[in-house]
């Protein structure tokens, strides 16, 4: 059970860890169980949420409009990507030995970057066995469109990988720049199975962070020049920024939890007992 303090995204989507419940007025739970809000989040809320990260979907079914919008392929484009999906379907590959197959060549050949330059018409083509530069975007529209050539329904996720947890508060920072994109395929029997290409290239983002990992790229932050995010490695600078972060969640954890119970204990403190 933990809360959540969402900044503004002018989107309905809420954030949680896997397999959410909310109980709260205004919070619905779609058939993937990802949590949205009834209206687009305009203002920073607060919500509770308990989490199941062990349920599996197991029961889930692939609907036939599913199946389709999850093996939707643009036919014209990246043609070496669909006749090696081929040649692993010729020889007899489940989807699991596909993706391990793909994540190995991932490790071998690939690196990942935050300026992999632009790609042209057939980029997954030009990123798979010619530049071979990217970050989790590229490898994720790689691996699914991969597996959609080979008649596997699969699909991109993003979210948000990693934080940085408050040495004095107890709770989490995520921001931005730990935003994340993976994939999942479907497997009968089993529903839906997450594999991140990211941990096969570079497991190093995924074990240490976003923040830790692209510290030494000069494009990491490089557009947000006032931020302390970007002097950690300053003692001094560093505890300033952390120091204002845990008056800021001091903050809004007391206005957005300010309700009937925290009103009336605030004005008997004032005023004593009210009748």
């Amino acid at each position: 059970i933990y809360d959540v303090y969402q900044e503004p995204s002018g989107q309905p989507w809420l954030f949680s860890i896997t397999a959410p419940i909310a109980s709260e007025k205004g919070i619905g739970l779609t058939k993937g169980l990802r949590l949205v809000s009834r209206v687009p989040v305009t203002q920073r809320i607060k919500y509770r949420v308990k989490s199941y990260p062990e349920y599996g979907m197991t029961d889930e079914i692939l609907t036939p409009a599913d199946r389709i919008r999850n093996l939707r392929l643009p036919l014209d484009f990246n043609p070496r990507t669909q006749e090696l999906a081929e040649t692993w379907l010729d020889e007899g590959l489940e989807p699991a030995q596909m993706v391990r197959r793909l994540f190995a060549l991932f490790y071998r050949e690939h690196s990942y970057t935050l300026e992999p330059g632009s790609y042209g018409t057939d980029s997954i083509d030009e990123f798979l066995f010619d530049r071979k530069r990217g970050f989790c975007e590229h490898f994720a529209q790689a691996t699914v469109f991969l597996l959609r050539a080979a008649g596997v329904p699969s699909r991109i996720v993003t979210g948000y990988q990693g934080g940085e947890i408050h040495p004095d508060d107890n709770y989490l920072l995520v921001h931005q720049y730990d935003a994340h994109a993976w994939t999942e395929y479907w497997v009968d029997g089993r529903g839906w199975v997450m594999a991140d290409p990211t941990a096969a290239v570079s497991p190093e983002r995924i074990e240490f962070g976003a923040r830790e990992f692209l510290d030494e790229e000069p494009e990491f932050l490089s557009d947000e020049v006032f931020s302390l995010d970007r002097l950690q490695d300053v003692e001094f600078l560093n505890w300033l920024r952390l120091r204002m972060d845990s008056i800021n969640y001091l903050w809004i954890s007391w206005v957005l939890g300010y309700d009937n119970d925290k009103q009336v204990d605030f004005l008997e403190g004032l005023f004593g007992k009210l009748s």
